[in-house]
C-alpha cells in the first residue's frame, strides 16, 4: 500500500508523460534488482550455512546444523556476523574438545569458510547477479561501513544498485553507470 502510494505521489510531480513512465520504469527496474539482491544474499548465506555445518559435523563438534543455521543468519551481518560466529564456535570447541589443535582447527575452518564467502564468493555472485562490478561492489561496502558502520555495510549493495539503475536511466549519467556496472 505504501509502495503504491509512493508510485503515485513520484507520477504526479512529473509533469510530462514521458517523464512519469521514465520514473515508473526506474522504480520498477530497482524494485526488481532488490528482490534480486535479497534472494541471491539468502542463497550465499544457506550455501555457506551448509558448508560451515557439514564441516562442523566433519571435525566433531557436536550440533552441526546448530553451527550452521547459526552462520547462515550471522552473515547477515556484514563483518561482525563472522566475528560473532568464529568466537562462538570457537568457544564451543574450547568447552567441547581438550586438545588446543582441534580448537584451532574448528575456528581456522570456519574462519576459512567465512573469507571465502565474504571476500570472493559474495562479491563474484552479486556482480553477476546484478550485472555489478565485483570490486565497485567490494569498495562500497568498504565505504560505507566505514561511513555508517554495520547499518552502511547492510545498504550499501542497495543503494549501490538503486543508484546505477538512475544512471542507466537518466542521459546525463549514462558514463558513470557504465562505470559501475559490469
Amino acid at each position: 500500500m505504501d509502495e503504491d502510494l509512493f508510485l503515485q505521489k513520484l507520477v504526479k510531480v512529473f509533469p510530462r508523460l514521458r517523464d512519469k513512465k521514465q520514473a515508473v520504469g526506474i522504480m520498477r527496474n530497482i524494485e526488481e534488482q532488490l528482490f534480486l539482491y535479497l534472494f541471491t544474499v539468502t542463497g550465499i548465506n544457506l550455501a555457506l550455512g551448509t558448508a560451515v555445518g557439514i564441516a562442523m559435523h566433519l571435525l566433531g563438534m557436536p550440533n552441526p546444523i546448530l553451527w550452521g543455521v547459526m552462520a547462515a543468519f550471522l552473515t547477515f551481518i556484514p563483518y561482525i556476523g563472522h566475528i560473532v560466529g568464529i568466537v562462538v564456535v570457537t568457544l564451543a570447541a574450547t568447552l567441547t574438545f581438550d586438545d588446543l589443535g582441534q580448537i584451532f582447527l574448528i575456528a581456522g575452518v570456519y574462519w576459512g569458510l567465512a573469507i571465502l564467502e565474504g571476500s570472493f564468493a559474495s562479491s563474484m555472485i552479486l556482480g553477476r547477479r546484478l550485472e555489478s562490478n565485483p570490486v565497485v561492489l567490494i569498495l562500497a561496502i568498504m565505504i560505507w561501513g566505514w561511513i555508517w558502520g554495520v547499518g552502511g555495510a547492510l545498504l550499501a549493495v542497495p543503494l549501490l544498485a538503486a543508484f546505477t539503475i538512475m544512471c542507466d536511466h537518466l542521459e546525463p549519467l549514462h558514463p558513470i553507470g557504465e562505470f559501475l556496472g559490469k
